[in-house]
């Protein structure tokens, strides 16, 4: 069961830094069958490869992860919601941040990220996010 979107952020900190919390907290999700992705955080992580074949590397372990995407008529509510956490003093959220976010939302995902403009849009938005408090502990909040 694939609960659990991992972000970007998480991603780039269990690649460069195998013994952060973060690291482990992807390790151990991925050793549970947790993980799932989505094309937005493929091109953001692959993309990041330094030689051809750590690409090809990362290209073919980020297809073996279920996938999940933005539906097309989550757009307008995308569009609200940026309006929303703006009114609510949230700003500066990327809209691949928010995309994130609604991917998360319309899927039922957690999200696992080190990236703090979840935590901002977390109590606007409703979303789920997994909350990393030690190496060997991850839960959803």
């Amino acid at each position: 069961m694939s609960d659990v979107l991992v972000d970007t952020s998480a991603w780039i900190e269990f690649f460069r830094n195998s013994n952060s919390k973060w690291a482990e907290a992807v390790d151990l999700l991925l050793s549970e069958e947790r993980v799932c992705t989505t094309s937005l955080v493929i091109v953001e992580v692959v993309s990041g490869a330094r030689t051809r074949s750590e690409f090809e590397r990362l290209r073919k372990d980020f297809r073996a992860l279920p996938r999940v995407d933005l539906p097309e008529d989550e757009w307008p509510k995308m569009l609200e919601s940026r309006w929303m956490l703006k009114t609510r003093g949230v700003t500066g959220v990327s809209i691949s941040d928010l995309m994130i976010a609604h991917i998360g939302l319309v899927h039922d995902k957690a999200i696992l990220t080190c990236d703090r403009d979840f935590w901002r849009m977390r109590d606007v938005l409703g979303i789920s996010l997994v909350e990393v408090e030690a190496k060997d502990e991850t839960r959803r909040g």
